[in-house]
């Protein structure tokens, strides 16, 4: 039987920043935080000095950022970080995502995702402010 709680895997020294406001935000970490053996620290971008980071409101608002000591990467760059420090096939699907081409295709993606994620159905919808 899978268990609800995260992962008590391995820290990266990284930070994972999202909309700590968006249920299905927090309800895909958790998901990322039960199948990963290798996490970073995750935070929501409500609860920190964005300013530390060296991001803005704005930026935080439209997508998910991994910060590492290589730089900062948002939208699907972000996961696809998250996914590379991990074992295969996590890191392959992780390098995939980098692919030219590909990489176009997940940047699409996460946009759409990322500018409809409070429309879409699911158990988050009643933490989420859903809007239909």
């Amino acid at each position: 039987m899978k268990s609800d709680a995260p992962s008590t895997g391995r820290r990266v020294e990284a930070t994972f920043v999202f909309d700590g406001e968006c249920g299905f935000c927090r309800w895909s970490l958790l998901q990322l935080q039960q199948r990963l053996p290798v996490q970073p620290v995750p935070q929501a971008w409500q609860s920190i000095d964005l300013s530390t980071l060296g991001l803005s409101e704005a930026q935080t608002a439209q997508a998910a950022w991994w910060i590492d000591e290589t730089g900062r990467y948002p939208g699907h760059e972000a996961f696809a970080r998250w996914l590379r420090v991990n074992r295969a096939p996590w890191s392959c699907l992780g390098r995939l995502m980098t692919v030219p081409g590909v990489s176009t295709l997940c940047r699409w993606g996460y946009r759409a995702v990322a500018r409809n994620r409070r429309r879409i159905p699911g158990p988050w919808e009643h933490s989420c402010g859903i809007v239909r």
